[in-house]
């Protein structure tokens, strides 16, 4: 026999004795309060002086310009990234 069919086999077993214990099964029900209340997120604020070739403001303020196929080792070295900046663009 292959992995996969003793691997199938064993699996359907386990799922067999599961059902067959005869205990009760306990449903979760939802609270009945319907309200919703959005939270309000932090927008990033972005300095006016962003280098053109920046991608990245580290987290101690200056500016990464890694790749964004390197994206591991932006602001390596000065605390991590802050926040990624895109910038769009056509070529």
């Amino acid at each position: 026999m292959n992995k996969q069919l003793i691997f199938t086999m064993a699996v359907a077993a386990l799922g067999l004795t599961a059902c067959s214990s005869g205990q009760k099964v306990e449903i979760a029900k939802a609270s009945q309060d319907k309200t919703i209340v959005p939270q309000k997120v932090a927008q990033p604020t972005l300095p006016n002086n962003i280098p053109p070739n920046a991608t990245a403001m580290c987290r101690d303020g200056s500016f990464s310009t890694a790749s964004f196929e390197d994206r591991e080792t932006a602001c390596i070295g000065n605390g991590g990234v802050l926040h990624f900046i895109n910038r769009y663009h056509s070529e």
